[in-house]
């Protein structure tokens, strides 16, 4: 064990020395920078509905990847000097996918994303009224 440690203090397990590691934080990046590319070029009319099914998929574990993108505190918590984490060109109040889908979670769970996606907060009641037959 100690001699794990050893080995892993003289060369970390990171994208800077593995090249595994590498490709993966690359796919995730591109994968980050993809939703939100989606989003925001989806017309404002479609966007709940865009970031609903985001979650959805996320949150039922049919989207791992996107579970992962959204629930990273490098997206979920941004520096803002990092531009390679945001749409080139985009205006200033854009947000990274993960920081636009905790907003989204915030406002119709009152939950933050990580806690909506790994299924720690029930679902949001839907509005919807269901007519109940009193048969007697």
């Amino acid at each position: 064990m100690a001699k794990k440690r050893k080995a892993r203090a003289k060369t970390p397990a990171n994208a800077a020395n593995s090249t595994e590691r590498h490709r993966v934080q690359l796919e995730k990046f591109d994968l980050a920078s993809r939703l939100a590319e989606s989003l925001y070029t989806t017309p404002p009319a479609r966007r709940l509905g865009f970031m609903q099914e985001l979650i959805r998929g996320a949150r039922e574990g049919e989207a791992p990847k996107v579970r992962e993108v959204l629930t990273c505190p490098v997206f979920l918590f941004p520096d803002r000097d990092r531009t390679a984490l945001f749409i080139r060109g985009c205006p200033d109040a854009y947000k990274t996918i993960a920081e636009a889908a905790n907003a989204y979670c915030r406002t119709f769970w009152g939950a933050s994303v990580i806690d909506v996606v790994k299924g720690l907060t029930p679902e949001p009641e839907t509005g919807e009224v269901f007519e109940m037959s009193l048969a007697a």
